[in-house]
């Protein structure tokens, strides 16, 4: 296996968070010391927010980044807005109705932050892949000790209810709010393969129906609830159907993978990391914005001047039909997502 190198692209000012940073030599970085900017301006609707541990260690814990479509004004947050946590992988965020955000995270128990009281005020253990309702009040998440379940909870961590009983060998992972619904869209071994939808009780479960439905693992829902994107073939189906729907095969029908090789990358062959029903490893997470305007997405790329492989994040605008370089590459070791199936970097654009 090659060894992966850290390589940083930010434009504007930006918080420096370790030393050890790599960065283009137009990079403005601001100095640690440095008042940093207050919550209010750098949660705001329409920037990105991510995970990433920020070094040449891949092995790292994870922080917390926040950054617009751009890459610009890249600002950590983990450590004096967002506290608390050790490692803040697979992050989600809602907007409060009451006003502030709230922020979860966590691979072996949840954890969940709120803006206004500036605290941790839940914590879900077991659970990991949490995802906020609309008004942030409530969390879906998977958990499990042999089989994973679908669960749901209060953002403070109380009214725990399980939604989904799989058997034995079975699992039920990924859940994701249908915005407007209400409904929950999740992946499951345990029937029909694979994608299904259910109420948020766990009743009335179906399962979507061919292409849409022989997808797994992260996704990304349009605003309206209408559709969701999958990472694997950057292509959205119908959440009613499963058809094919808006957004068909961008790497085959637009000049993503040219405007990817521009910016000095190339996609990983399927043959060294095979992703997802060996679908590869661009992208691994995504998430479509309020607009319906951009995706942004999280994928394992190779430099070309060195060969080396790292996790990038990256907007692709619809609309321009434009590829921006938002983060990275970041080393990140293979072990910790089995070997590039699924993202902890998970970026989400904030509601």
């Amino acid at each position: 296996m090659r060894r992966t190198a850290v390589f940083f692209i930010a434009l504007g000012v930006a918080v420096a968070v370790c030393a050890a940073w790599a960065s283009s030599s137009d990079a403005a970085w601001a100095s640690s010391s440095e008042a940093k900017p207050k919550g209010p301006k750098v949660l705001r609707s329409g920037k990105i927010l991510f995970g990433a541990h920020g070094t040449t260690n891949g092995q790292a814990p994870f922080q917390l980044f926040v950054s617009d479509a751009k890459g610009s004004d890249l600002t950590q947050i983990s450590g004096w807005l967002v506290t608390g946590g050790e490692d803040y992988s697979t992050p989600d965020i809602g907007k409060a109705a009451g006003g502030g955000w709230r922020i979860a995270w966590g691979v072996d128990g949840l954890h969940i932050f709120d803006t206004a009281t500036g605290a941790i005020v839940g914590n879900v253990n077991p659970g990991t892949r949490a995802d906020f309702s609309s008004d942030a009040n409530t969390i879906v998440y998977q958990s499990g000790t042999t089989e994973n379940n679908i669960s749901k909870a209060s953002y403070d961590g109380s009214n725990v209810t399980q939604l989904t009983f799989v058997t034995s060998g079975n699992n039920a992972e990924w859940p994701y709010f249908v915005p407007q619904t209400g409904r929950i869209l999740f992946f499951s071994t345990f029937g029909l393969c694979c994608r299904h939808i259910m109420d948020a009780d766990g009743s009335n479960e179906q399962v979507i129906a061919w292409p849409g439905g022989d997808t797994v693992s992260h996704l990304g829902m349009k605003s309206d609830g209408s559709e969701f994107v999958n990472p694997d073939n950057l292509t959205s189906y119908l959440v009613s159907s499963g058809a094919v729907g808006t957004i068909n095969d961008l790497k085959n029908t637009t000049t993503l993978l040219s405007q990817l090789s521009s910016l000095g990358f190339e996609e990983v062959p399927s043959t060294i990391y095979h992703g997802q029903g060996g679908a590869g490893t661009f992208a691994l997470s995504v998430d479509w914005s309020e607009d319906g305007e951009k995706l942004v997405f999280d994928a394992l790329v190779e430099e070309q001047a060195t060969g080396q492989y790292g996790i990038a994040i990256f907007v692709f605008d619809l609309t321009e039909n434009k590829l921006s370089l938002v983060y990275g590459p970041e080393p990140l070791e293979p072990s910790r997502t089995n070997n590039y199936n699924y993202s902890i970097h998970t970026p989400k654009w904030i509601p």
